[in-house]
């Protein structure tokens, strides 16, 4: 059982704010149902106005970027460089926040008190998205199947900005440079997909054609490749874990979160037979021996 606690700092009415809430709860339904990892059994839910969320993204970069510090080993360059390496979190997580923000749909905000808030921001909502409640449902799915991910395997939240610290002194070309970034937002709009279908009978990410478009300002920041979450670099993760439950279910997944040997580069993410040509011991290993199937298709 999962406790909710609810926190309306963008002021929302009380019915508009308890209309959002039921819709999160519902969402959760669906993910206990459809994913293969369990949620939290207490999640902090906040609304949140634009400069709020952007003061949180900087708060969460540089919680992420100390919890990847922490785990370097001692008189490495990254760690020798450790106040830098916040300073530069902090200045960057602030540009694109303030930049990129009418993309978020939701998203999850490490806190300093150590919590990790699924955050929305309604006014995004209401002159950028324009979602359904369907859609809601939908997009909430995504985030607490990303938290429930987090809940099984804590050191994902930081995974990426350590690979890349111990990565870049090697100069590795881009293409063999670890990605585990793509892991958690691949499986939830995987996720995100199937409560789509459970819902309507279509497993779409977004609008129904006959459901309001978002607007122009939207759509162009999500096809920026810059952008942290442009449509285009979600939909390769997802056709990657989506590749590898085709080849080993639940349990492949389950390895390659938990394995840091495991994780794709960039090179696997365009061609993920790459990936499972190279770790035919893993697959092998998750189709012998594993046995869950919850939330493969």
């Amino acid at each position: 059982m999962t406790d909710f606690q609810y926190r309306n700092e963008a002021h929302l009415e009380p019915a508009e704010f308890g209309r959002f809430a039921g819709l999160i709860e519902a969402a959760a339904q669906h993910v206990a149902d459809l994913s293969a990892f369990a949620l939290p059994r207490r999640i902090v839910v906040c609304a949140v106005t634009p400069d709020v969320y952007i003061a949180r993204q900087v708060e969460h970069n540089v919680a992420v970027t100390r919890l990847a510090l922490a785990t370097l080993p001692a008189g490495s360059t990254a760690s020798e460089l450790s106040n830098s390496l916040v300073d530069r979190a902090r200045r960057g997580a602030s540009t694109l926040a303030a930049h990129y923000y009418p993309t978020c749909r939701a998203t999850l905000l490490r806190r300093d008190s150590g919590t990790l808030d699924l955050t929305f921001i309604p006014e995004v909502y209401d002159q950028h998205l324009h979602p359904t409640g369907r859609q809601l449902v939908t997009l909430f799915a995504h985030q607490l199947a990303s938290l429930a991910q987090y809940e099984a395997y804590p050191e994902l939240l930081f995974a990426q900005v350590r690979c890349s610290m111990l990565d870049a002194p090697k100069l590795l070309p881009e293409a063999q440079r670890r990605r585990p970034v793509v892991l958690t937002p691949g499986y939830s709009q995987h996720i995100e997909r199937l409560v789509s279908k459970a819902l309507c009978g279509q497993a779409v990410v977004g609008a129904l054609p006959d459901e309001p478009p978002p607007s122009d300002v939207y759509r162009d920041l999500r096809a920026d490749l810059a952008s942290p979450v442009s449509s285009r670099q979600v939909d390769e993760s997802e056709a990657f874990v989506v590749a590898l439950l085709g080849a080993g279910g639940n349990p492949l997944l389950r390895q390659v979160l938990g394995r840091e040997d495991l994780y794709p580069t960039a090179a696997d993410l365009a061609d993920p037979t790459r990936w499972l040509t190279r770790h035919e011991a893993a697959v092998a290993d998750a189709t012998e021996n594993g046995s869950d199937t919850a939330g493969d298709g």
